[in-house]
């Protein structure tokens, strides 16, 4: 079973009618292995059945001190969501983590991180981590989200990077579950720079990371390049 601990809200910062910035204070005695692209699960508290209670994980924003920064997406019918969204300053949450596989790959001296949707959350993880620093000016952050994205605004985005990264496109894409968006996803991939030595992060809607996933390798990209980590669509399990 993974170790409880335990945070203090600071700050929370409402960027819309759904979406809601948390900052959090570790306690002193809390163990804390970060490095950019993990996430923690928080423990709401809510029993939703049986000696079961309510749990959702969010990405890591960015970590200064013993600060850590997360956004939240009010869901319909989300305990979870509902749970972080409600939160004041001087709360006490509890969590877990951190936890995840979408960490720097530093045997790479190129970085392309490809995020859709709410998976861009994990990728600000990723550029404003101190692991990125050395290969900033050859990093590249992609962040493909509908028109109507009620998630962090394309301002928070931008001023939430750190200067001197590569390059940043921000585009459009159909919403989510929108049949387009698989032909999306393949153009994606046909126009990613490809060269050697370059990483590969996917993240955020399930049915477009595995389709780019799919492309770059039939576009002799190798397996061994690329890192997931999918946020919701998830393939159902053999």
């Amino acid at each position: 079973m993974a170790k409880s601990k335990s945070a203090l809200v600071t700050n929370t910062v409402k960027i819309n009618d759904r979406c809601q910035l948390v900052n959090l204070r570790l306690n002193n005695e809390t163990e804390f292995s970060y490095a950019g692209g993990k996430y923690i699960i928080v423990n709401s508290g809510i029993e939703i059945a049986p000696e079961k209670t309510a749990k959702r994980a969010y990405s890591i924003i960015k970590k200064e001190g013993d600060n850590v920064l997360l956004s939240a997406l009010q869901l319909k019918d989300g305990v979870g969501s509902q749970f972080i969204n409600k939160l004041v300053v001087g709360d006490e949450v509890p969590f877990s983590g951190p936890w995840g596989k979408l960490t720097l790959q530093k045997d790479h001296s190129h970085h392309q991180i490809i995020a859709t949707d709410t998976g861009i959350s994990a990728a600000l993880g990723l550029v404003t981590s101190n692991e990125i620093q050395p290969y900033l000016s050859k990093s590249k952050l992609f962040w493909f989200r509908p028109e109507t994205n009620q998630f962090l605004s394309d301002n928070f985005v931008l001023e939430t990077l750190p200067e001197g990264l590569g390059d940043v496109t921000i585009q459009s894409i159909a919403e989510i579950n929108d049949e387009e968006r698989q032909g999306q996803a393949q153009e994606i991939a046909n126009h990613i720079h490809r060269e050697a030595g370059t990483h590969y992060y996917l993240v955020g809607d399930g049915h477009m990371v595995l389709t780019i996933k799919d492309k770059l390798i039939s576009l002799g990209v190798t397996e061994e390049q690329i890192s997931m980590e999918i946020f919701f669509n998830k393939p159902a399990k053999p």
